[in-house]
């Protein structure tokens, strides 16, 4: 079963996409689904978390658009991760694997936070919460 609330991102490609989130964030590939156009469809496992995918449309009814071809992403995924180390460690695993850190692991008041754009374009907070929020 799924969880209620699932992100579906749009990406300009799946495959790629797919590769990063495995290496940076440790993702499962639990299925991709592909049409002559490219992927319509993949589902990936993310810290005991869900996320679908599908690869932009420019030319159809129901045109979609990767955070590139809108100028940025106007959503942020958060990550709960457990720990100011986990924070660090896969924040460094992030930028390793290619992602830009837009807000370096930093404590907060409510916890340690790190903040990249992974290279289809979405920002991910990676966080831990202090139990005060």
């Amino acid at each position: 079963m799924l969880p209620a609330i699932v992100p579906y991102l749009t990406v300009t490609d799946a495959r790629a996409a797919l590769e990063f989130y495995g290496e940076a964030l440790g993702a499962e590939t639990l299925m991709i689904l592909e049409e002559e156009a490219g992927v319509f469809h993949a589902r990936a496992r993310i810290a005991g978390g869900i996320v679908m995918l599908f690869e932009e449309k420019t030319g159809a009814d129901r045109a979609n658009r990767a955070p590139d071809a809108l100028g940025g992403s106007p959503v942020a995924i958060r990550v709960e991760l457990g720990s100011a180390e986990r924070v660090d460690a896969v924040a460094a695993q992030c930028a390793r694997a290619g992602a830009d850190v837009l807000v370096s692991p930093v404590d907060r008041p409510w916890g340690r936070l790190a903040e990249i754009r992974d290279p289809q374009g979405h920002i991910w907070r990676l966080a831990a919460s202090s139990g005060k929020e």
